[in-house]
């Protein structure tokens, strides 16, 4: 892999995260902003398994992405509004599995 490296800890591991394009600020803000999400659930939940706390993580990152998207009236595949029902059904189900 070719590129600039920026080491990101999680849960007291390293993941080596490379960027191709040379845009290594990006990839460090993008990285500390998804430790930021998992440390502020960490605190939420704090006897939440690392794996339910990396899902969460996901799924929020993912909500906001797709929130980004809707309001920037972005092209998507399939129906917008069963997507938005389905994420959302997702989150409340996966909080309430979570009892965050």
């Amino acid at each position: 892999m070719n590129g600039d490296k920026y080491n990101l800890e999680l849960f007291g591991q390293n993941f080596s995260l490379v960027t191709k394009d040379g845009k290594k600020d990006e990839l460090i803000k993008v990285g500390n902003y998804f430790k930021s999400i998992v440390e502020s659930i960490q605190k939420r939940a704090p006897n939440k398994s690392q794996l339910d706390i990396a899902v969460l993580a996901g799924l929020t990152v993912t909500d906001e992405l797709y929130n980004l998207a809707k309001s920037k009236k972005t092209t998507m595949n399939g129906d917008n509004q069963k997507i938005d029902e389905i994420i959302t059904q997702a989150i409340k189900q996966l909080e309430v599995s979570l009892k965050l």
